[in-house]
């Protein structure tokens, strides 16, 4: 059955394309602020992410050196996104020589001290002595002497200061250059036996570098209250099953493992470590990335080194690092208590691992030296870490390894109000890095609630615009409808005719409308 309804609106088709256009202005302005709503919050909510709020634990009272209590109070708040607790253990790369090339001798006299045995300026090995003579800043022979010697064999040490082939000088100062204190170890007799050293003989020596005397090192003895010197067979056979080399066999293998060691830092987002932080200005990435918080939870084996070791020993981005994670007796990253000294081959000790180098990193840390690698703290096994070696049920957990980070930086304001006086009355301070979020989310606001605002006001007008359509194509007509039903037409087809044309009118300006935003 033809429909009237379609054919009046054809016959008179001006009301018809005024309501049509009406609905389509708007349609139009409310789809474009649902969508302006929608981006416009897409984006607050994207550039928000870069405003991180890192939260920190610091102690107030003197007492106190650790935050396991502040820790465990914020612990599980479904604010916290994750908690960063960085641990650290000692890392051996064999071959490679870390960067800490500057220590000097603290210690020149006290020869029990354990930095006699540990420090990494000392350097043993064998040469062959050339001769030996005043040395030209002493007033007299007596004063400071000079051996001049070929390397043989560097049985321990850095390699940038003695190499084997090379010539070198070792001096023998009978005063400390440090502060002049005379040296007990050295006198008249030492100096007259080290004048008498026969050339082209092969002797064993024990000496340190001092950073302002690069181009010379200084003798010290063998071992403490031990002989300056050894000489050796022309073959230079040490027989080192001999009870007298027990000590000086120990120094050389801990010596040689603490110039291959590097101090482990584990994190799961370099990204929001708070020395990394802009508004901190202490350090800085200089070359390709930081750790993130994907290489976490993927259990990427990946590192960050610091400039120092990648501009000494040559390492570049994408070259690959062997690992090997050790436990040592107080946490330390060099070998350096007694019981390290004897002991460091039963700690616990993983199998190597390869890590890719994908970031360097600008570190001013003075104490290590550019030692520090940073990995993932998914990729170092659960039981190593400073506080596994102190037999705590409960590790120790300092505040410059541990910080949080909010899923939101818009609730840092709550987390304070919620945590702030609790934290204080146990001796801490709640402490949040300066990121400039709060401006950002107090402009943001404004835009969200306009955006907003736009959204339910062209929502109401499109539904009155609908409502006002509909009332004036039913009202004009209502007649028709009534003349169809008056001919026996049945209700559900005239119903039809009359809706059918507005359906059908509306999806047209809808497929424009589509196509015209698109």
């Amino acid at each position: 059955m033809r429909n009237p309804i379609s054919k009046s609106i054809l016959r008179r088709p001006l009301k018809g394309i005024l309501l049509a256009i009406l609905l389509f202005i708007v349609s139009n302005l409310f789809i474009s602020s649902t969508t302006q709503f929608f981006i416009v919050n897409r984006e607050i909510n994207r550039i928000g992410n870069y405003y991180k709020s890192i939260g920190t634990i610091q102690i107030l009272e003197k007492d106190k050196y650790y935050v396991n209590e502040a820790k465990e109070l914020i612990d599980g708040d479904s604010m916290i996104d994750y908690e960063d607790n960085r641990r650290y253990c000692q890392g051996i790369i064999d071959g490679l020589y870390n960067p800490d090339i500057y220590r000097p001798e603290h210690i020149e006299n006290d020869l029990s001290n354990d930095d006699y045995r540990t420090h990494l300026s000392n350097f043993i090995f064998t040469a062959k002595v050339k001769g030996a003579g005043k040395s030209p800043s002493a007033e007299t022979i007596y004063d400071g002497i000079s051996i001049l010697v070929i390397i043989e064999d560097r049985l321990a040490g850095f390699p940038d200061y003695i190499k084997e082939g090379n010539r070198s000088e070792i001096a023998v100062p009978a005063r400390s250059l440090i502060d002049g204190t005379k040296k007990t170890f050295i006198n008249n007799d030492v100096i007259d036996d080290l004048l008498a050293l026969e050339t082209e003989k092969l002797y064993l020596f024990r000496t340190y570098s001092h950073r302002q005397y690069k181009w010379f090192t200084m003798i010290k003895p063998l071992y403490p209250n031990g002989p300056l010197y050894e000489k050796l067979d022309d073959d230079g056979y040490i027989d080192w099953n001999n009870p007298k080399w027990s000590m000086l066999k120990e120094d050389i293998e801990v010596l040689n493992q603490n110039t291959q060691s590097y101090s482990i830092i584990t994190t799961k987002n370099m990204l929001t470590i708070p020395i990394f932080q802009e508004s901190m200005k202490q350090y800085y990435l200089k070359e390709g990335r930081l750790i993130n918080r994907a290489d976490d939870i993927n259990k990427n084996y990946v590192c960050v080194i610091n400039e120092d070791l990648a501009r000494l020993r040559g390492i570049n981005i994408g070259d690959k690092l062997e690992i090997q994670m050790r436990n040592t007796e107080k946490g330390y990253t060099y070998l350096v208590s007694s019981k390290d000294r004897k002991d460091w081959k039963t700690y616990k000790t993983s199998e190597p691992k390869t890590f890719e180098v994908v970031g360097i990193a600008a570190l001013k840390d003075v104490l290590t030296k550019g030692r520090e690698i940073y990995i993932p703290d998914s990729t170092l096994p659960k039981e190593f870490g400073i506080y596994y070696n102190q037999g705590l049920n409960e590790p120790d957990i300092h505040p410059y390894f541990y910080s949080f980070t909010l899923k939101n930086s818009e609730e840092q304001k709550a987390f304070i109000k919620k945590y702030e006086e609790p934290l204080r009355e146990l001796g801490y301070n709640l402490y949040f890095i300066e990121n400039n979020g709060e401006g950002f989310w107090n402009s943001a606001k404004s835009i969200k609630h306009s955006t907003l605002i736009n959204f339910i006001l062209f929502a109401v007008l499109l539904l009155l615009t609908h409502l006002f359509v509909v009332h004036i194509y039913a009202g004009g007509h209502k007649l028709n409808y009534a003349i169809e039903r008056t001919l026996g037409i049945p209700k559900k087809v005239s119903g039809l005719h009359l809706t059918l044309p507005l359906i059908l009118y509306g999806g047209i300006a809808s497929i424009i409308l589509y196509f015209m935003e698109a």
